[in-house]
Order: C-alpha cells, then sequence, then structure tokens
C-alpha cells in the first residue's frame, strides 16, 4: 500500500524517472509473483485518473485504489474475482479498530 503525491509521484524528471522505475519493478517483477498494489489518496476518482494520464504510463495501475480519504475503495477487474472484499469487510469489527487505533 503506498500514498501517492510525495511517495509513489512527486515533481519534476527525478520524481518521474523513479516512478517509471516502481512501474517497470512492478509490471516485470511483482505483479507477477502474485503480489497486490494498493493506492491509498485522498484524492477523487477524478483526480487519480487525470495524473494516471499526466504520468502517461509512467505510474502502474493498482489493484485496489482506495480515494477521497479512504471512503470509498474500488477493486480492479483482474483482482476482484481473486478477492472478496465483502466477506473481509464484514468481519471487521470497529470497536477493535478503534482499539488499535487509540492504543
Amino acid at each position: 500500500m503506498s500514498d501517492l503525491d510525495g511517495t509513489m509521484v512527486g515533481e519534476g524528471p527525478a520524481a518521474d524517472a523513479a516512478t517509471q522505475r516502481f512501474c517497470d519493478y512492478w509490471e516485470d517483477t511483482a505483479s507477477l509473483a502474485g503480489s497486490v498494489l494498493v493506492y491509498n489518496t485522498g484524492r477523487s476518482l477524478g483526480q487519480f485518473t487525470g495524473l494516471w494520464a499526466e504520468k502517461r504510463g509512467a505510474l502502474a495501475l493498482p489493484d485496489v485504489l482506495i480515494t477521497a480519504v479512504g471512503t470509498k475503495v474500488g477493486i480492479s477487474e483482474v483482482l476482484g474475482p481473486r478477492l472478496d472484499v465483502r466477506a473481509r469487510i464484514v468481519l471487521w469489527r470497529p470497536s477493535a479498530v478503534k482499539v488499535g487505533c487509540w492504543s
């Protein structure tokens, strides 16, 4: 899981080159090994798609995209059948999460 701004993407040629290196690694190695790429961002879905278009393929497409400061979750069509998110969300216990966050 990664944030986008200032982590996965930045400003300028050096940052764009680093983003491209990660994308190449992801597509050539990690995704083929069954890893799952998740971006968590404060951006809206529209802002993310704009950023992805701006980076012209240098930004790896995620399997899961959490947007709008955690209020919306999107799952890729490829990952969807492998990950039953609804079943996992049913198992969430808000009280346990609250205790974990405040411990």
